[in-house]
């Protein structure tokens, strides 16, 4: 239980901080804004655990956003598999008329070691560029924020790893 007290109020505290450095750097969430979330893992787990949708409404409380997650467990930049005829990725951010996509990607790709981050750069280099320039949601040039994968913590369990090796990755 402390362990994961420790990860929700880290959570809570970098959502906190959002703002502040969202400020700085001229990204804000507007009034009606369609946001959706694609990538790994960390993403698909917010169709079970809201707590990044939870705190992003209540930083925003008069704004009225649509959130809605296409991530898949599996997914990388490149390859993003789905079920014959169910539609690219870009099709989907269109049915949902993403205004700002939350975009989970890094963790995957990064078990591919040093040899696979020049393909991983290249990709989320045109991926960043087709998005950003695309018109999802009814209005040029989507807004996009990318998210990290996050640090194994070393909890010094025999058990489980220390997460160094997965870190360097």
């Amino acid at each position: 239980f402390r362990m994961k007290l420790r990860h929700v109020l880290s959570f809570a505290a970098l959502a906190l901080a959002a703002p502040l450095h969202a400020q700085s750097t001229g990204f804000s969430l507007q009034k009606g804004d369609h946001v959706a979330l694609v990538g790994n893992g960390l993403a698909d787990r917010q169709q079970h655990f809201g707590w990044l949708e939870a705190l992003v409404h209540k930083a925003n409380p008069d704004k009225d956003l649509v959130v809605r997650n296409l991530a898949f467990a599996g997914d990388e930049v490149e390859p993003r598999r789905r079920s014959e005829n169910l539609g690219s990725p870009e099709d989907w951010l269109k049915k949902v008329g993403a205004d700002v996509v939350f975009g989970f990607f890094g963790f995957n790709e990064s078990f591919k070691g040093p040899e696979g981050l020049a393909d991983f750069r290249r990709q989320l280099d045109g991926w960043l560029k087709k998005t950003k320039s695309a018109d999802f949601g009814g209005a040029a040039g989507t807004r996009i924020v990318l998210f990290s994968p996050t640090a194994f913590e070393d909890t010094k369990d025999p058990n489980l790893p220390d997460g160094r090796e997965h870190n360097e990755r």
